[in-house]
């Protein structure tokens, strides 16, 4: 029984998943790192408050990074691809929020991306938030591929609610879009407000639900493990038999 825990682990798990989060965590390590040596050096010399906070997800996405080593070493076992998708979440948002232009961008407002002891950081910023991306796709990859006849419908038709989202954003994003709706009539614009915000609560709520149904059905799956030992026929019951009572005596 001790000796199938090992093949289980490795079938859940396979070698190019191991391998390629040793590799990406390895990478993000040494970019937090690099952020960290360059954010503290800004400290220390300007005080500025955005370098030290720089500094600290730095020191979030250094500890992520090396989980994910570890786990990439299988010094981790059990749920590594939750593991990795946790470890690609931290990563993400610490990018994210240790470089302010990248939330900036994304909302089309602009923005320069902060420059730390004569650096630019947003080369190490757009690799970080790309290896967290790349973290949790191979999070899914690797727990999808476990029952894909199980798991694939469930989050097809949870990305295809989530469709509509995109479409609304994109749209926004879209100057001349944006400006005629704005220009709507007050009551037409409070209906069609009240109309997009149902439509994304209600596609943002059932997209979450159908991804966390559909990886539930692959990561609850057993197949392809081995089959347990069967129990040995010739061993001796060790339930201690019952003596019978000695016969009471005739009077």
């Amino acid at each position: 029984m001790s000796q199938n825990q090992p093949q289980n682990s490795i079938t859940l798990w396979p070698a190019w998943a191991a391998f390629a989060t040793l590799a990406l965590s390895a990478i993000a390590t040494l970019l937090a790192l690099a952020l960290f040596i360059q954010a503290t050096r800004e400290g220390l010399a300007s005080g500025s408050v955005e370098a030290w906070f720089a500094a600290a997800f730095a020191v979030v996405m250094i500890a992520a990074g090396t989980t994910g080593v570890l786990t990439g070493l299988r010094k981790i076992r059990g749920a590594e691809p939750l593991a990795l998708l946790c470890i690609g979440g931290a990563v993400f948002v610490s990018a994210v929020l240790s470089n302010s232009s990248i939330a900036s961008r994304a909302l089309g407002r602009g923005g320069t991306s902060p420059v730390f002891a004569g650096m630019n950081i947003q080369p190490i910023s757009a690799g970080l938030v790309a290896i967290a991306l790349l973290m949790m796709a191979l999070s899914a990859l690797a727990t999808l591929r476990r029952d894909p006849r199980a798991s694939v419908p469930t989050v097809a038709r949870a990305i295809a609610f989530g469709v509509p989202i995109l479409a609304i954003a994109a749209a926004w994003k879209v100057g001349t879009i944006r400006a005629s709706i704005l220009a709507m009539p007050g009551l037409l614009l409070s209906l069609l407000s009240i109309a997009a915000l149902f439509a994304l609560v209600f596609c943002a709520s059932a997209s979450i639900h159908l991804f966390i149904k559909g990886f539930a059905a692959a990561a609850h799956t057993r197949r392809n493990l081995p089959d347990q030992p069967a129990p040995d026929a010739n061993k001796a019951d060790s339930t201690p038999a019952v003596e019978s009572a000695p016969p009471a005596p005739q009077q």
